[in-house]
């Protein structure tokens, strides 16, 4: 809040600072797009974009809008250089389609960097783990969104000693939809169920 209080910075010096205080409020269930508007303004044209588009698509997601999260993931993709593209923001992404009930085609540019690739892969324990060691508590968090009960009880617990109230709110939608969770309870749909995101 600091930094965005002066005058003198650039708009690109601006981005971060705004990506970051937009997260911290949308997770907490706060208003966000205005700073996240102003971040893409900022980013037009620079290697900022993924990351805007990333944290746009997360917004959406806990805000409760799955079809506003794919549209975000597709735009941001949509810029996405093979070559040259960051795997860390296109990781974020893909992670985002996931969330909101997507499953994004990894096969053309396989991430062997960054924990996301193993959520995409399914092994929602080895992500945990790897963002854990990356000292990454939220992300680790999120990760164990795609795993059983247990683990989607101690992502709850981990947004609410976070005060991440958004995040806390889509890991306690998940709870009924898992197998286990009541007598003849509703099944989690399966990656093969949902759309695809390209």
């Amino acid at each position: 809040e600091r930094i965005l209080t002066r005058s003198e910075i650039s708009p690109q010096h601006r981005i971060l600072p705004l990506l970051t205080l937009a997260l911290i409020r949308a997770r907490r269930g706060e208003p966000a797009g205005g700073l996240l508007d102003e971040a893409l303004d900022c980013a037009a044209g620079n290697q900022f974009r993924l990351h805007v588009h990333a944290a746009r698509a997360e917004a959406a997601w806990l805000a409760g809008d799955d079809a506003a999260t794919l549209a975000e993931v597709h735009r941001g993709l949509a810029s996405v250089t093979v070559v040259t593209a960051d795997g860390w923001p296109v990781g974020e992404l893909r992670r985002c389609a996931l969330l909101a009930g997507g499953t994004p085609d990894t096969a053309a540019d396989r991430d062997a960097v960054t924990p996301y690739r193993l959520e995409l892969e399914g092994d929602w324990r080895a992500a945990a783990a790897e963002w854990m060691r990356l000292g990454c508590v939220y992300d680790a968090a999120v990760a164990r969104l795609g795993g059983d009960i247990d683990a989607v009880q101690s992502a709850l617990a981990t947004f609410r000693d976070l005060d991440a109230r958004a995040a806390a709110r889509r890991a306690q939608q998940r709870l009924p939809r898992l197998p286990g969770r009541a007598a003849g309870g509703p099944a989690a749909p399966s990656i093969s169920s949902v759309r695809r995101i390209t």
